[in-house]
């Protein structure tokens, strides 16, 4: 009766390649990199630590002491345009926020098409706060920690005067419910959707050079 040998473990070595590659994905799958680059960046990476240990170098050598840093940079210098993916998701959200209000004024408990000042403000400043983290999270490693405090604050306290001001000049008006043609909101919404279109598609053709 013949009885199988366990399967051996890896090299010390092979094992370390394999965390390092997964954690790299990982951050790229959280920066929106599409799977297809995701798997093809891994595949080159796990070939150059393979050819860099064979010969005698190390994993640190490839991606030194900060691998989310090394996995961020990659990521960002293959982009064609990174500020203008940015740019795109900002203008995106910026048109989405007021056609879902408008659109969902019925759900909400109002008799016609529009938004409350409020409401406005406040969503549009969830809104801002998702896309300043989007931005903040794919260049933090290009900022040392006062400049990346620094730009916490700053974008919270222009997201906090841009909310506060819309509101005030709205209510202002006497505008307690600002009624919007519900063409133009979905104008809007479709706007919105084309522009998020043309940032995936950005990341999609100038993720690798």
């Amino acid at each position: 009766m013949s009885s199988q040998r366990p399967l051996a473990d890896p090299p010390p070595m092979e094992r370390r390649i394999e965390q390092t590659v997964r954690r790299a994905r990982r951050h790229w799958y959280r920066v929106g990199m599409p799977l297809g680059e995701r798997r093809r960046h891994a595949a080159e990476l796990r070939d150059h630590l393979v050819t860099v240990t064979e010969r005698g170098g190390s994993i640190e050598d490839v991606v030194g002491t900060d691998l989310e840093a090394f996995a961020n940079d990659w990521f960002v210098a293959g982009l064609r345009r990174p500020v203008l993916d940015v740019t795109l998701q900002l203008a995106a959200a910026v048109l989405l926020v007021p056609a879902l209000l408008v659109l969902l004024a019925p759900l909400l408990g109002h008799d016609r098409f529009g938004f409350a000042p409020a409401a406005l403000a406040y969503t549009g400043g969830i809104a801002g706060a998702a896309v300043s983290a989007n931005v903040l999270r794919r260049f933090r490693h290009r900022l040392d920690g006062a400049a990346f405090t620094w730009a916490v604050l700053g974008l919270c306290l222009a997201g906090a005067v841009v909310g506060t001001t819309l509101r005030a000049w709205l209510e202002a008006r006497d505008a307690a419910f600002v009624t919007v043609p519900v063409w133009l909101a979905v104008g809007l919404l479709v706007g919105s959707m084309v522009l998020l279109l043309a940032a995936r598609r950005l990341r999609r053709s100038g993720a690798v050079r």
